[in-house]
């Protein structure tokens, strides 16, 4: 014969399902808590690595383009005497300047005529471009020729070429001096139908009054110029719900001053 022990207390088959629901509930809201808490930390290193760059290219263009000066006569077109800004286009800028060139703090001593003279570095021809990949270029004449070389040809800087050139890998990686400064620049994109000029230039206009044009055609009007407004807009989450970082800074041409 068996007895059995009323005051021995178990588990039910229900109690245990039970149990087993209540552990599988918070651990996939445990689960979900640190998948959130996972995709926040990402997007807040990302986001503030996106936008230390884009304060870094920014501050870069601005002090470049401060720097920018009156190039050698014939440079780089024979005969003609250029301004410091070479094109002032929309979304692309040509200049002159010897901004991070050795020898830019000091003269270069050249034999003249028998003696040592001194003679300054010579501005070299520079060139921002953005690209309607969102891709901001930076290009470079190192080679002292008047022109951006490229894969086939030279750089088209017309100054009637004022739009984010098209997708051009020989251009945007083997254009001479090419580096990549800024991705995700939405300055066309970030509004429909009302983009946002990349650089806007300041001059005084013949009654005095301080002007500001998205573009400047022919060497005179360059010359006019006092100052470049350089405005981005950057998309710090690209794949996502757009966040934008909208930074704005003026580059005072100290070298071109009436």
């Amino acid at each position: 014969m068996t007895r059995t022990d009323k005051s021995q207390n178990g588990l039910t088959l229900i109690e245990l399902l039970i149990g087993m629901v209540i552990a599988v509930i918070v651990s996939a809201m445990l689960l979900l808590s640190w998948f959130a808490l996972n995709r926040s930390f990402v997007f807040a290193v990302n986001s503030g690595e996106s936008r230390d760059n884009a304060r870094l290219a920014l501050s870069r263009m601005q002090r470049e383009v401060r720097d920018a000066q009156q190039p050698p006569y014939g440079y780089p077109d024979a005969g003609v005497s250029e301004a410091a800004i070479y094109r002032a286009s929309t979304y692309w800028i040509a200049f002159f300047t010897t901004f991070n060139k050795a020898g830019n703090n000091s003269a270069d001593w050249s034999l003249v005529n028998g003696s040592l003279t001194a003679v300054p570095t010579a501005p070299h021809l520079v060139v921002y471009r953005l690209y309607s990949d969102g891709k901001l270029y930076r290009f470079e004449d190192l080679n002292h020729n008047g022109v951006i070389d490229m894969t086939g040809g030279t750089f088209d800087m017309s100054p009637l070429n004022d739009t984010p050139a098209g997708y051009q890998p020989n251009e945007e990686t083997r254009g001479e001096g090419a580096s990549l400064l800024l991705k995700n620049v939405v300055n066309t994109t970030a509004i429909p139908g009302s983009p946002t000029p990349l650089f806007m230039y300041n001059y005084y206009d013949v009654n005095g009054h301080l002007q500001s044009d998205p573009s400047r055609v022919g060497t005179q009007n360059c010359r006019e110029l006092i100052a470049v407004q350089i405005h981005t807009l950057v998309d710090v989450n690209p794949r996502k719900a757009p966040v934008f970082v909208d930074l704005v800074s003026t580059a005072q041409l100290r070298n071109q001053r009436n």
